[in-house]
């Protein structure tokens, strides 16, 4: 890149044109300023290097939408300077030259205002007028869409848009004298988990721990036709345990179970099984088939669906030899739209019920009206004959007391004779 000069570089770019730097565009103009020349008095741009900034060094507040934007204004008015300047004669460079200084001055002063510092107090450095003076040269554009990639791509890193539900998910899988396993268990995250291993390392043990723990039937699992052939050679009983994440709004009877739910599986090589659903502090709630049911109803765990558990062997037999009708229920079961269609059904009998209800209460509306108004009279009846009672009461009290008072007068003229006792 060839050098600029004073004169030329003002002449070619107003100071109109030019803007405010951020933080990063300061460093990078910094890394544009070379040595000045003695001989000439020009100043060496040395080449633009656009590899990525160290991220210690980069503007928190840098916006590189902002800064493209800008760059490309400042881009298009230097490529319009330059061809004014190539038009320019020569006989015009000394003009030119005064009246840019000038400007130059005006641009000093109004970088300092903007600093804060008085411009009649300014001193008078050759490296602050470089810097006021400097245009910046042309920036690469793959550049400037690689970075603004990465900030796009930071800032939709910070934006956590998968989030883990809060209840239904299985944490931890537990087996005991299971299958060619004396104790093995495993913890799984909150997400898609992936477990890799080599054969036997227990890729199969957990799936198929799984699917019993939840209530499936050993001949779906396709590793044996009984329970007791899950059974580690040489012992007697074998014990699942799955616990499953139950919190949130929707967790499943959250008083009785708390946090998590525990599921235990014992089965023995007589052919006992038995089921413990347990709380999150190891308290036994229930030892029923049917509250697993409602669990795994209620979390839409589906072991019985290949949709959602598919060993390898189902898989072959699943994709060779189902038909498409058979695939498409299973389908429709493992999107849970079979049980929708059952809970519509469930809704469409509850309605038809209150409807038949409904017209039977309404025939009976105009009896229920007749007999409202025959009671109303007859209270109306009872209120006028209540009336009635209460001035007989009050006329049978007057009576009584003319009684008592008659009595008084026939007394009073009745006087008996106190020495012969005649009246």
């Amino acid at each position: 890149m060839k050098s600029l000069s004073r004169g030329s570089t003002m002449r070619s770019v107003p100071y109109a044109t030019r803007h405010e730097f951020t933080n990063n565009e300061k460093r990078l103009t910094q890394h544009l300023l070379g040595t000045q020349n003695n001989c000439t008095g020009n100043w060496d741009l040395p080449f633009l290097s656009m590899a990525p900034i160290k991220r210690s060094r980069v503007d928190q507040h840098y916006d590189p939408s902002s800064s493209a934007l800008r760059k490309k204004v400042r881009t298009s008015d230097v490529l319009t300077a330059r061809g004014a300047s190539d038009s320019d004669s020569d006989s015009d460079d000394d003009a030119a030259n005064s009246s840019n200084s000038d400007m130059y001055d005006s641009a000093a002063e109004s970088a300092s205002e903007r600093n804060g510092a008085d411009p009649a107090h300014t001193p008078h450095d050759p490296a602050f007028e470089s810097d006021s003076q400097l245009v910046e040269p042309d920036i690469d554009e793959d550049a400037i869409e690689r970075r603004a990639s990465q900030y796009i791509q930071k800032k939709f890193s910070q934006n956590i848009e998968n989030v883990p539900a809060e209840h239904g998910i299985i944490e931890r899988v537990d087996c005991y004298n299971f299958m060619c396993h004396e104790h093995f268990s495993v913890d799984l995250g909150p997400l898609i988990n992936f477990i890799v291993g080599k054969n036997g390392s227990g890729k199969s043990a957990i799936l198929t721990a799984l699917t019993l723990c939840l209530g499936g039937k050993a001949s779906v699992t396709n590793r044996g036709q009984s329970l007791k052939s899950f059974i580690k050679e040489g012992k007697d009983s074998a014990t699942i345990v799955v616990r499953i994440k139950n919190q949130g709004d929707s967790a499943y009877n959250p008083n009785e179970f708390g946090n998590s739910i525990i599921i235990e599986r014992h089965f023995s090589r007589n052919g006992s099984s038995g089921f413990k659903i347990k709380s999150s502090s190891g308290r036994v709630v229930s030892t029923k088939k049917s509250e697993l049911d409602s669990i795994t109803d209620y979390f839409a765990l589906q072991i019985d669906n290949p949709m959602n558990v598919l060993s390898q062997d189902m898989a072959r037999q699943f994709l060779s030899s189902s038909s498409p009708s058979e695939k498409y229920k299973f389908f429709v079961k493992g999107v849970q739209l079979e049980q929708l269609d059952q809970d519509y059904r469930l809704l469409e009998e509850s309605i038809d019920q209150t409807e038949a209800k409904l017209s039977i209460h309404l025939d009976q509306i105009k009896d229920l009206e007749t007999n409202r108004n025959n009671a109303r009279a007859k209270l109306a009846l009872s209120d006028k004959n209540e009336t009635m009672r209460a001035r007989v009461r009050n006329l049978r009290a007057q009576m009584a007391w003319v009684q008592v008072e008659e009595q008084e007068k026939v007394q009073s003229r009745c006087v008996r004779c106190t020495t012969c006792g005649s009246y």
